[in-house]
């Protein structure tokens, strides 16, 4: 009981108005994202109405974020998030009508199960590439390709529509070989490498969230994969999350100075380097359990 009241009110610090002031765009759009998507989806979870106080409180804190935007001149009604954000004020005692109906799509006409397959046989020719070919693409195309697998980071489920994913795209050597002792050849001598760290801003410190913060860089990290591998690329996820930095001095001053190098603030959390290039060859098919190991009481 008494965890949840200095739970309560570590969460009513947190959103009151002179906290709210003292955020940052990034911060304010974070819990923007967040409100809005529980208000939306509270309509097709049945609990709008039998929780609608809850929700009103809701709206009026989306709305007290919009007004505080303004406020700091940092307001854009083409933001795609404040657009999205007042469609759902706006709309608030109707949405299910007004804006649930308007904007949602129909689901495919039957179940493909060849599509699936297909997909399946694709991620079976993944593999964790760890020797490069000689001849490598483009600069200019490794960094266009780099925003492409970003592009497929950023639609990756997420908790609480946080988005608290960011990246940086690494192709210079000298910032590649920053890494050197601190992760394997394999990695840092990669033609791309693309650092995956959460903000970790965007998780109420009210609530024990740090196990979202890397299922939601996890789910958005295997999509990134899967675009370069579906591309033609070898690639590869290479653990970079702070067990590893902290485990020994000469790691906290190397990723000190490839924090430096590449202007990554201390609120974000490292996850992975995800190094990408033209493989020398794929490693041999390693062993998988059988599906029924996997699952429990079938």
């Amino acid at each position: 009981m008494i965890i949840k009241i200095l739970n309560k009110l570590k969460t009513d610090y947190f959103y009151s108005k002179r906290r709210l002031n003292k955020l940052s765009k990034e911060q304010l759009l974070a819990i923007l994202r967040h409100d809005c998507h529980r208000i939306e989806k509270s309509v097709y979870n049945n609990i709008f109405q039998s929780k609608r106080k809850y929700f009103e409180d809701k709206l009026e804190k989306v709305r007290l974020i919009i007004s505080i935007l303004k406020q700091k001149n940092l307001y854009s009604n083409e933001h795609p998030v404040i657009h999205w954000a007042e469609q759902i004020e706006h709309n608030f005692h109707h949405l299910e009508n007004e804006f649930i109906h308007v904007y949602k799509t129909e689901p495919p006409k039957e179940i493909n199960y060849k599509k699936a397959e297909q997909l399946i046989s694709d991620f079976k020719i993944r593999r964790s590439c760890r020797v490069w070919n000689e001849k490598q693409s483009a600069e200019d195309e490794l960094k266009a390709f780099a925003l492409q697998m970003i592009d497929a980071a950023r639609w990756a489920p997420n908790s609480g529509n946080r988005q608290a994913w960011k990246f940086s795209i690494i192709t210079e050597p000298e910032k590649r070989f920053l890494l050197k002792g601190l992760k394997e050849k394999h990695c840092y001598s990669a033609p791309l490498l693309i650092f995956a760290g959460m903000d970790s801003r965007f998780y109420s410190p009210a609530y024990h969230l740090k196990d979202c913060l890397f299922i939601d860089a996890g789910a958005a990290i295997m999509q990134m994969v899967n675009i370069a591998n579906s591309a033609g690329f070898g690639v590869c996820w290479n653990h970079l999350s702070e067990d590893l930095i902290k485990s020994r001095r000469q790691n906290i001053d190397a990723y000190k100075r490839f924090c430096k190098a590449l202007s990554i603030p201390d609120y974000v959390k490292p996850v992975a380097i995800v190094s990408v290039g033209i493989a020398e060859f794929l490693p041999p098919v390693p062993a998988r359990l059988d599906i029924q190991e996997l699952v429990i009481n079938h």
